[in-house]
């Protein structure tokens, strides 16, 4: 019987740079912030841990970074928001994977 392998080594962002999940946040880079968040968040969207990911930051109250493609920066975080985020964010995942395939057949 083998080991199951903790979900945190199988994360896509495992050899990522922390600063791009975990961005600093002034007025002054407000546009850099954003497109900091939007490349943390594609690592997510291709991660196969993304839920193991995002229901930890939530069970555990995190409230900065990016987890499981959801910002839960202190200005940001609310259950509902939060979890709006993540289904859209798999929605709109679903949705280009299933037009994929159906142009591919």
């Amino acid at each position: 019987m083998t080991a199951v392998a903790n979900w945190r080594d199988r994360a896509g962002c495992v050899e990522q740079p922390v600063r791009l999940f975990y961005p600093p946040v002034s007025r002054s880079n407000s546009k850099k912030y954003g497109r900091t968040i939007q490349q943390a968040i594609k690592v997510c969207m291709d991660c196969e841990v993304a839920n193991e990911c995002y229901n930890y930051a939530k069970g555990n109250d995190e409230r900065n970074g990016v987890w499981g493609g959801v910002n839960f920066h202190d200005n940001m975080r609310s259950t509902e928001e939060a979890f709006r985020q993540r289904v859209e964010r798999d929605r709109k995942s679903f949705l280009v994977k299933y037009r994929k395939r159906k142009k591919s057949k």
